[in-house]
């Protein structure tokens, strides 16, 4: 049974080698035709010349092939890295206190008016569902999805806070994409940080619009406000994540815009030609 080809070693055979023995044979070949130098010195100069420029055009070929395997190599550990930051940022939306104020609502629901009660235990149901359920998601989720998880927190909030929580809805578009989980832990700070610290509550109002370039989902309250300056060291690590995500996972950007004593406003943009 004969050997099989190794291109490997082909490959490291030395061009020079391979030059010189082409050279050689064409040489014979002519001047065993024509005799004449200068056409000898004619035909070695074109070999040469042709040579060289196949072994820089193979280099190139070959660095071109290495810098797109080094490129997609990055891409993939970037991808499995993002996925799992995204579930562990996931998981950490289900905050311990959320879980334990919304049970205790329902604990006290019970006894006072067991069909609220009734209904927010649906409510809560669906939230939990919501959010484990995204932990099957690698990627973009449509909006559509991100706003129906959006809606079922701020019901349980509404039926434990009633007047002191006030809801505005502005939907004029749902049909993109973007990372899981982007909106509603923002609307949760809105609820959380900003509107619960005001003594009188207040609103937040969730607005989706589009232009001819982006989509934007902004989700503005009249809240207590934070320094805007400080967002790099303060307790807004969610922020920050999600800011990391989008710009990675859709190119999308993060706008926020802060007064303190008067409220916050954060509004996501997703570029249309990244949807």
């Amino acid at each position: 049974m004969g050997k099989t080809f190794d291109k490997e070693k082909f490959k490291r055979i030395p061009w020079t080698v391979v030059a010189i023995f082409l050279v050689a044979v064409i040489v014979a070949a002519v001047g065993a035709w024509y005799g004449g130098v200068l056409s000898v010195c004619a035909l070695l100069l074109i070999v040469l010349v042709s040579v060289v420029i196949i072994r820089r055009s193979y280099k190139k070929s070959v660095q071109a092939i290495l810098e797109a395997q080094r490129i997609e190599a990055e891409k993939q550990a970037m991808e499995l890295q993002l996925q799992e930051k995204q579930i562990s940022i996931m998981l950490s939306q289900i905050q311990p206190h959320f879980l334990y104020n919304t049970l205790n609502s329902i604990y006290q629901l019970c006894e006072t008016n067991p069909m609220r009660a009734r209904s927010m235990v649906n409510s809560f149901a669906e939230y939990l569902r919501n959010n484990l359920s995204t932990l099957e998601e690698p990627g973009l989720i449509s909006f559509e999805t991100e706003l129906s998880h959006v809606k079922t927190y701020l019901d349980i909030e509404k039926m434990r806070f009633e007047d002191t929580l006030e809801i505005e809805y502005d939907i004029k578009c749902v049909d993109f994409s973007l990372p899981v989980l982007t909106v509603q832990p923002i609307v949760e700070n809105a609820v959380k940080h900003g509107i619960l610290k005001r003594e009188s509550g207040g609103t937040v109002k969730v607005r989706i619009y589009e232009t001819d370039s982006s989509y934007f989902v902004s989700i503005k309250d009249n809240g207590v406000g934070f320094d805007v300056t400080e967002l790099e060291y303060n307790n807004h690590v969610g922020l920050r994540n999600i800011k990391g995500r989008l710009e990675a996972m859709c190119a999308g950007i993060l706008h926020i815009e802060s007064i303190i004593g008067v409220g916050t406003k954060i509004t996501v943009e997703i570029p249309k030609e990244a949807d």
